[in-house]
């Protein structure tokens, strides 16, 4: 072999290497969408470092997007994000209407569940829930669970409707529905369990300025509670996204310990396998919310 066919075979192993190189450095990222009940920046704040610990733990780049909750069952069908960390409603909207997997469900610091929150302001007329009859209620939207579904079927049970019995607006975060209860512009607020406390302790409210109604107490459940409690957010693949990429991230997610600094920020003690949604989808049924309308 002459040194100019030799010299010319090392050139092209180095491009081919070089373009594998360059390929593989320019992989898009695997975009894990988290839905956002209150802000993009405090959704950042809260899931980035498990963006990293997944990154890390599966050798694949894994970008965190907060999405909108009005927004997340657009954007998966619009294929711009792979993974999901959704609401038990979103997950079984996604599940039946695009056919999504379930991965994993979140275990927070309160546990695997979590329920829904009806609030008023302290001192008013409003003293029970039939009450709120012809009065405007401040919620994220039908897209919620502990901001809206939840409540609305706890409401269902005392016969009472949306729009025929009481008024809906629609905010845009939970704490917009808790800050419009305080400024008088709704008569109650539906949020999920866990957000009172968390404005309270930013400094955004006083928890003695504001009254629970029909208050439940659970021993084994540590937030201010009215409605029943269902199963937490899952962690679910969309169709389109990479199967062993998906198995990598579900091993990850259930092997993540309490520990690790991603679980700490994110304020959660985990991943579980997933629960069942079967109590979330009859209460779903009930009020003829999507996909069951």
């Amino acid at each position: 072999m002459n040194s100019t066919r030799l010299f010319l075979i090392k050139i092209a192993g180095f491009m081919m290497l070089l373009s594998g190189a360059m390929t593989a450095s320019s992989a898009e990222p695997y975009k894990l969408g988290v839905n956002a009940p209150r802000s993009t920046q405090e959704t950042l704040n809260q899931w980035q470092d498990l963006g990293k610990y997944l990154s890390k733990t599966t050798g694949k780049e894994v970008e965190i997007v907060p999405m909108e909750v009005s927004k997340v069952f657009g954007d998966a069908s619009a294929k711009k994000v792979d993974f999901i960390l959704a609401n038990p409603n979103q997950t079984l909207m996604l599940k039946v209407k695009l056919g999504a997997t379930l991965l994993a469900s979140l275990n927070g610091k309160q546990g695997s569940v979590f329920g829904g929150v009806v609030v008023v302001k302290k001192g008013g007329s409003i003293s029970k829930i039939e009450d709120l009859k012809g009065k405007p209620i401040s919620a994220l939207g039908i897209q919620s669970a502990g901001g809206y579904l939840f409540q609305v079927y706890h409401f269902s049970q005392k016969g009472m409707q949306p729009r025929r019995d009481y008024g809906l607006f629609t905010t845009t975060s939970q704490d917009d529905s808790i800050l419009a209860v305080q400024s008088g512009k709704s008569s109650a607020a539906f949020v999920r369990t866990g957000i009172l406390e968390n404005m309270a302790k930013e400094g955004k409210i006083k928890l003695d300025d504001f009254t629970i109604l029909d208050e439940r107490k659970d021993s084994k459940f540590p937030f201010l509670l009215t409605t029943e409690l269902y199963p937490e957010y899952f962690v679910i693949a969309l169709p389109h996204a990479n199967k062993d990429v998906a198995a990598e991230i579900k091993t990850a997610l259930l092997k993540m310990p309490a520990s690790d600094p991603a679980a700490q920020t994110a304020g959660i003690k985990g991943f579980i396998e997933p629960l069942s949604t079967a109590t979330l989808e009859n209460a779903m049924r009930a009020v003829k919310a999507p996909p069951f309308e």
